[in-house]
């Protein structure tokens, strides 16, 4: 359904102004599709997400041919490789002579016994036959501490000239942290091996896991059940083979509870059998699937098989669907008949996978099996795989968590095939390249090699796709010793490169005596000691992320989408007439937010998901990281932001799955007030730590870790628009119908607004500049410069003109802006907390600015349709009165489509044009920001009013103050700034009240200023049951001053406030209003001892209705709450609006409820009445609509309301009716999701009449 409705913006807050028209469309533009909204994901986004690697490698052999903890680091820049120092304790492998010569052993690294590095364990066979694991460095190298090492129980079995069957592996198997939330969790040892049940044939396989994280070890061990296949080969050629493999993944896709255990191994039948078996916190171990294929048959004229007895399983993402699957490559050794002695080996590689058709159970499928290697000749082949990243290409789904395999194979030529494949969707393996490495030597004796892939680049200082992708190790021997290749893929399609990093790590000897010997090689994150740091700690350099996260909710986030300020105005209080002279504060003089020709403006809003670093600057960084705060912005990791955003960037569809597109139009028309289009948006927050990364040092001299906040928006907001005015929050530095109140463009026109960012326009043909964003559309960056500009004046004859866009900021056509959590200029808002299932029995708010990390954290993208500019009309003025005008349009550093406004007057006496400006404001002029200190006067036009000029306004809200601020009275660290305080303070607390101070003079700086702040206490009116001052009662809060305040100047003046004294009353006292909470008018007097004699406008006399033109003087309401106390266990706030709680003050004074009359260009207050049942200090938005909000009602205003007092609390508006009949306006209250909600919604009819004669 499309169509168009029409919105008029009244006038709210305190004194509505009423005359703004907004035309929206509810519908998109033609030809754009609405996406239904989806539920947000409540799977943590980055569960077992491994940043960033940054890997060394272990080999433990020593360059004396010894089997030691050897380890190595690799650097891209120079193409070395260096030896890391080792430890002073190592294990003793149990060997006679202790050469590489009839030596076997297995290794696997992880994060055994810390999370802040790699362990390397190694498993090797005792002189009894049986598996001992123990720790490649013996000892703790930073705190000398031994660690353990273990016996696996059953002996192995064995066949004389072959090795022992047995292989390791290490992973997070129950997804158990002894450290607590947001740490990450410890890894688990996986051995797999084949026990001497029957000596040669059958041996048993026998699954052991070993638990570093009780004292002593916990060990679990388990055959293969007899009901399934569970016998394995014994090897038949001296070759080196394990007929088995063990491998970890996240094959059922349960990420809570760790990763499975995968073995692989090959039974007598010429069948691969897989089995997958699962550990769980309470340290029992069972089987949970197994499936068995038979090998695949290469053509009918081999038909002789046996196995040879090389198996080799990985683990990974293959296909990028979020689950992981089990790659198995396993040798055949072919004979045929036909042809004496022609012989020839073949290596199958299977893939399996989670059987999603099996809903109940957790059931293994294969999903793809084909010959990926033959080789002809009598010598059987080993084989190996790794898993790793060897392609990175998001737009094809090739993301940093998908990964491919590498494949080595050889035969009887005695050289290497290695061999890289990429995965479909439907895991179908494709050839992406193979590297020959030549036999050396005797070939028979070449076929023992090693593989393992890693990140050996480290972190590189700039980010590409060539950085993110791994390295793939391999060694072997040949003459001179023991050689290391380093392999480097190409990122775009996984082959690897030509040109490989070779280097002799070893002068062991060739190993010709003993057909069996085994050096692994692995990759792994090596623990470096910290300086400074007590106690010492072994840190390694990979980046990765704490499991499990916080998870907490950021409510009422009140984002500006445009910002359209009225062009500058001037009405004033003149001395002589004692009357409000109205120069230009008329409607005929507006801004108009268009598409070319007049069109709707229409834009589209795409919620998307971000990321921040931040630190805790406290010295209890574990505890402050734990609350739902935006921490500050982490210095120095540049480098781990770029890598990062490129690990982000390929999530982000999976990440913003939940998100909708809203499309909207509107012309936004300023007549007498600025226009706000603007969302109020929930976020989810997901916050991890960042391990591998140090941000400094506390005072105790520990490292301050880093936090990784993911933040995903819960759908896309519907947009809404509203006068500024009618929104407490919007806190301009202007005042509107003041010009003076404007920044100054005399003297420098050039100057650009401070809070000015960037966007994006459609990338001009042939520019070199642009960027592909991820749908693959090319965009150019423009940044430091306006959208348009234009400089105009008010003196003459009428103007009907255009901010027009160059072509260089792409004039007439789309422009794409981002929209981010930084501070706003315009606004004083903070968020509201919540966290999923848990009650918050205190208040949490959250304010934004851009020392925080959250500071750069985009949470929609825009695209605004082609545009010329914004439309500017003034009316004709009188020369003699005549100012200029500089308006620039352009998108902020938040993301607002921002016309902001600076002018300039002169007041040169000597020049008849000036003397106006002259002999009205030359002398000195403080002031405060009081836009609603006239009120508009309203001539009939038909059945609805026509603004005809201004008035005093005799109301107390002529006080009302914009600028006034209550905040936190201590800086927060890094930025320097006081952060809002968000809810109401409580008795005792010291809070910072701030006032934006002004000099309204053209020509006198003010050299001291002397600015006081009171605290006015507020009675009930029994009648109207309004908030009245007792002026009587005022008491001084404290003075400060402000110095060398210039001509057009502002400053902010601050005091701290001790609320002690200023808390609710006791019942029993007279001015009691509520037992929870005490309401005061912060009064700002400015001058109070008038030491200035000459000031334009003093403060107010006994009479102000005859004596308006003060500015001297303003307040601002603050509620005081009663002290923090926990609600009572399992009970939850309720919010709700009580019964009649809408209200408005008739003319006879007393409060009405359900229907009031009204007079139409007169303001009427109306009430909003909101219950609790827990005190405290929170609040929550309450909006005003003329008209059904769920039917299309129009926001006529908003603002906060007091939960924290169970008596029910009251906020007041203004509205004033310009049009005629019956309206129903409705109150809604806007809970959050911690929050029980009773009715929200509240209506009251008002019937507007024509004023008496």
């Amino acid at each position: 359904m499309r169509g168009t409705k029409a919105l008029l913006i009244g006038a709210l807050g305190f004194i509505l102004l009423t005359s703004t028209a907004i035309q929206a469309t509810g519908a998109p533009p033609p030809g754009e599709e609405v996406l239904v909204a989806a539920a947000p994901s409540t799977t943590p986004p980055a569960v077992d997400f491994q940043v960033w690697r940054e890997d060394e490698l272990f080999v433990p052999l020593t360059p004396d041919g010894r089997l030691r903890a050897t380890s190595y680091e690799y650097n891209p820049t120079d193409r070395s490789l260096s030896q890391l120092t080792a430890a002073d304790c190592q294990p003793q492998p149990a060997a006679d002579d202790n050469r590489a010569s009839g030596m076997q052993i297995g290794a696997a690294a992880g994060r055994i016994t810390s999370q802040l590095s790699d362990q390397v364990v190694v498993a090797y066979p005792t002189v009894e036959s049986r598996v001992k694991v123990e720790f490649a460095d013996a000892c703790d190298k930073a705190t000398g501490e031994a660690r353990p090492s273990t016996t696996l129980g059953l002996p192995l079995a064995h066949v004389a000239g072959v090795p022992y069957s047995f292989d390791i592996e290490a992973g997070d198997l129950d997804r158990w942290s002894d450290s607590g939330t947001n740490e990450p969790t410890r890894d688990e040892v996986v051995v797999a091996y084949a026990s001497d049940t029957a000596s040669p044939n059958p041996f048993n396989l026998v699954i052991a896991v070993l638990d570093f994280s009780t004292t002593p070890v916990t060990v679990r061990e388990q055959s293969i059940p007899s009901a399934i296949p569970r016998t394995i080969v014994s090897t038949a050629y001296d070759i080196a083979p394990i007929p088995l493999a063990v491998t970890t993944g996240e094959f059922d896709g349960d990420f809570d509870n760790g990763k499975e255990i995968g073995v692989a191994y090959l039974n007598a039948g010429l069948n691969i059998d897989v089995a997958i078996y699962r550990y769980t916190t309470a340290k029992s171990l069972a089987l949970v699937a197994n499936v068995t294929s038979r090998v695949d048959e290469p053509s009918s004229d081999w038909d002789a098989k046996n196995w040879n007895g090389s198996l080799d399983a990985v683990a990974g993402d293959f296909n990028g669907d979020g689950w992981d699957e089990l790659s198995v490559a396993a040798s055949v050794r072919e004979k045929e008949d036909r042809i004496l002695d022609r012989y020839r080996v073949t290596v199958n590689l299977k893939t399996f996978q989670r059987d999603h058709s099996a809903a109940d159970i957790f059931a293994l499928k294969l999903a793809s099996g084909r010959i990926v290697y033959a080789d002809e000749g009598e010598f059987g082949a080993r084989v190996q795989l790794a898993s790793g990243l060897f392609k990175y290409d998001p737009l094809t789904g090739h993301d940093i968590n998908r990964r491919q395999v590498a494949l080595a194979a050889n035969g009887s030529s005695g050289a290497v095939a290695l061999k890289t494949f990429v995965f479909d969707a439907a895991l179908t393996p494709t050839e992406a390249g193979s590297q020959r490495i030549p036999a050396s030597g005797d070939p028979t004796e070449r076929i023992k090699f090693w593989m393992a892939a890693g990140a050996f680049n480290g972190l590189q200082s700039t980010v590409s796709a060539a950085d993110l992708v791994w390295s793939l190790a391999f060694t072997t021997w040949d003459k001179n010793g023991l050689v290391l290749y380093l392999f480097d893929p190409d990122a775009a399609t996984a082959r690897l490169g030509t040109t490989p990093f070779t280097k002799t790590v070893s002068n062991a000897a060739y190993p010709t005596t003993d057909h069996s010997s085994v050096v692994p090689l692995v990759a792994f994150d090596y623990g470096r000691p910290t300086a400074g740091e007590i106690p010492q700690v072994l840190r390694g350099d990979a980046r990765f992320l704490g499991s499990p996260p916080h998870h907490f909710l950021l409510e009422d986030v009140i984002q500006t989408k445009a910002i359209i300020q009225e062009p500058p105005k001037h009405a004033y209080w003149d001395k002589s007439t004692k009357k409000v002279e109205t120069l230009t504060r008329l409607e005929n003089t507006y801004a108009q937010l268009t598409s070319t020709g007049q069109k709707t403006f229409n834009t589209k809003h795409t919620s998307t998901s971000d990321f921040s670093l931040g630190a805790d600057a406290s010295s209890t960084t574990k505890v402050e990281a734990s609350l739902p705060i935006p921490l500050f912005t982490a210095s120095g990791s540049a480098e781990f932001k770029a890598s990062f955003g490129y690990d982000f960037k390929s999530h982000e569809q999976e990440y913003n799955s939940s998100s909708t597109t809203e499309s909207s139009g509107a012309i936004l028309t300023t007549a007498h007030d600025d226009v706000i289009a603007f969302t109020s948006q929930k976020l989810h927050v997901w916050r991890y730590r960042v391990y591998g990364m140090t941000l400094g040092r506390q005072p105790d001299g520990n490292a301050i870790e880093g936090y990784m906040d993911i933040v995903l928006p819960e759908g896309t907001p519907k947009q809404e628009y509203q006068a500024g005015l009618d929104a407490a929050w919007y806190q301009p530095l202007h005042e509107n119908g003041n010009i003076l109140s404007y920044p100054n463009s005399a003297g420098d026109e050039t100057v650009d607004p401070p809070d000015m960012g960037t966007f994006r326009i459609p990338c001009p043909t042939g520019d070199s500049a642009c960027v592909q964003d991820s749908d693959g559309v090319k965009w150019k960056e423009v940044s430091g410069t306006t959208l348009g500009d234009y400089m105009g004046d008010i003196a003459g004859a009428t103007a009907d003109q255009w901010v027009t866009l160059s072509s260089a900021t792409g004039a007439g056509q789309e422009h794409q802006y981002t929209h981010s959590l930084s501070e706003s200029l315009d606004l004083s808002t903070t968020a509201k907390v919540s966290i999923p299932g848990v009650s918050v029995s205190q208040e949490n708010h959250i304010g934004f600015h851009s020392g925080q990390s959250w500071g750069e954290v985009t949470t929609q993208e825009t695209t605004a349709e082609s545009t010329e500019g914004v439309r500017i009309v003034t009316a004709s003025g009188t020369t003699t009165q005549a100012y200029g005008y500089h308006g620039d349009l352009y998108v902020t550093k938040d993301g607002t489509w921002k016309l902001a406004f600076a002018t300039e007057t002169a007041a040169d006496p000597n020049v008849p044009a000036h003397y106006f400006w002259y002999s009205h404001y030359s002398n000195p002029d403080p002031a405060l920001n009081l836009p609603t200190r006239f009120k508009e006067v309203w001539t009939n036009c038909g059945d609805a009013l026509c603004l005809t000029g201004w008035v005093p306004n005799p109301e107390p809200t002529r006080n009302l103050m914009r600028g006034f601020f209550v905040r936190a009275n201590t800086p927060e660290p890094v930025s320097g700034t006081y952060p809002l305080l968000g809810r109401d303070p409580r008795v005792g607390e010291t809070v910072r009240l701030e006032a934006r101070v002004y000099n309204y003079s053209l020509m006198t700086t003010v050299p001291s200023l002397k600015v006081r702040f009171d605290a006015v206490p507020l009675r009930l009116n029994p009648d109207s049951l309004y908030l009245e001052e007792v002026p009587e009662a005022a008491r001084s809060i404290g003075e400060t001053t402000v110095s060398n305040l210039g001509p057009r100047g502002m400053q902010v003046a601050a005091i701290d406030w001790n609320t002690t004294g200023f808390g609710p009353l006791p019942d029993n006292d007279p001015n009691t209003i509520d037992p929870s909470t005490r309401d005061w008018h912060i009064r700002v007097v400015l001058d109070p001892d008038n030491a200035i004699s000459n000031e334009t406008y003093e403060s107010e006399t006994v009479d102000p209705a005859n004596w308006p033109g003060q500015n001297n003087v303003g307040w601002h309401a603050v509620t005081v709450a009663q002290p923090f106390t926990a609600a009572p266990p399992g009970v939850q706030r309720e919010v709700k609006l009580e019964k009649n709680a809408m209200g408005a003050i008739a003319k006879n004074g007393k409060l009405k409820t359900q229907t009031v009359p009204a007079e139409i260009g007169q303001p009427l207050k109306i009430r909003v009445l909101a219950g609790t049942n827990l005190a405290g200090a929170d609040n929550r938005r309450v909006q005003l609509f003329d008209g059904d909000p769920n039917a299309g009602g129009t926001l006529i205003g908003e603002s906060q309301v007091s939960v924290g007092d169970p008596t029910g609390k009251a906020v007041w508006f203004e509205w004033t009716p310009i049009k005629l009949g019956q309206h129903q306006l409705y109150a809604k209250l806007l809970p959050i999701s911690s929050d029980v909600s009773g009715s929200t919604i509240d209506s009251l009819k008002v019937v507007v009449i024509k004023s008496p004669k």
